[in-house]
């Protein structure tokens, strides 16, 4: 069997258990303390199961399944900076099981505790961790995986942005013949895509706190592990809105991470778009950052690459900028995730 077949059995294994996984978690959730009420932001009627645990099985267990049959060999530094993922994910079970959640500051603090297995492993040492490029790199990292976060607030949004992102990945990783990150991808995107089946567009299950910081931390890892600054394109989306709400917060007076109703997700909503229509809008935008940024991961750095990045995720920024808000929102406690 070859390395590409195995890599596309990993992804559909990974798919199947995460929507089997996802099925037998949505009816203990409740018991767990695992499920999202309705209320002020969210866009539910009912209390919703969270069930990003399932992410985590099919991760698992497909990577499992493709390294017994397909003996492909992870590097051990690959297998440390997977520790990432993990962590993040356990911080956001936490946050999930939580009636009110974990404050803003500990949520930081811990998942800034679990970018220290790949920082260690990149910069070559615990000396490397405090060089300023290895702390730019977590500080860039850290904004993308907050803002995968705060991107999880409409039916299917995370998880499309990350399915595209990574689909992206795995075939640019097939052509390049790099069959570790094709295989990583692929386990992504193919448990996201058993997620969706259950979420998108009608949500019988969120992600959660869990699964959102569990798909965050995948892309923190790769960011950090290779240092390339192109990865940001994969996340330009929730980039660029966290971005635009930021600044629509600091213009209304209140503190950026005060949750409110200002995503552009909620605003093309309040101009008459269906939210499946706007949360296939952004994952489309999302499509065409990431098979711009993809073939660059796998070729040598380029100059120009850090303005690249820069300059697509603040003109997304500004375009959402240009969608207005219809009425003033008032801030509201923080969701615990909606997939």
């Amino acid at each position: 069997m070859t390395s590409t077949a195995v890599v596309l059995l990993a992804g559909g294994a990974a798919g199947a258990i995460t929507f089997a996984a996802s099925l037998v978690l949505m009816r203990g959730a409740r018991s767990l303390g695992l499920y999202d009420p309705p209320g002020e932001r969210k866009l539910q009627r009912g209390a919703v199961p969270l069930v990003g645990g399932a992410l985590l099985a099919g991760l698992l267990v497909g990577g499992v399944l493709a390294t017994r049959i397909g003996g492909i060999a992870l590097l051990s530094a690959d297998v440390l900076a997977l520790a990432v993922p993990l962590l993040c994910f356990a911080v956001g079970v936490v946050d999930d099981a939580r009636l009110h959640g974990l404050t803003a500051g500990a949520k930081a603090i811990a998942t800034a505790i679990a970018f220290l297995p790949a920082m260690h492993t990149s910069a070559g040492g615990i000396a490397g961790v405090v060089a300023p490029a290895t702390l730019l790199l977590a500080a860039l990292a850290f904004l993308a995986l907050h803002a995968t976060n705060t991107i999880d607030h409409a039916h299917g949004l995370c998880g499309l942005v990350a399915m595209v992102g990574a689909s992206a990945v795995a075939v640019a990783a097939v052509r390049a013949d790099a069959v570790g990150p094709a295989l990583l991808a692929t386990l992504v995107a193919g448990s996201v895509a058993g997620f969706l089946a259950l979420n998108f567009p009608r949500g019988r299950v969120f992600l959660g706190d869990g699964g959102s910081l569990l798909l965050g931390g995948c892309f923190a890892m790769a960011l950090i592990g290779t240092r390339r600054i192109e990865w940001l394109l994969l996340a330009a989306v929730p980039l660029a809105d966290l971005l635009s709400v930021a600044a629509l917060r600091l213009r209304a007076g209140v503190f950026p991470w005060i949750g409110d109703r200002r995503h552009v997700t909620h605003r093309l909503m309040a101009r008459g778009w269906s939210e499946p229509a706007a949360v296939a809008l952004l994952a489309l935008v999302q499509a065409g950052c990431s098979i711009l940024a993809a073939p660059r991961l796998f070729v040598p750095p380029r100059e120009g690459a850090a303005a690249l990045v820069a300059g697509v995720i603040v003109a997304l920024a500004a375009a959402m900028l240009l969608v207005p808000l219809s009425a003033p929102v008032a801030p509201s406690a923080p969701p615990r995730g909606s997939g």
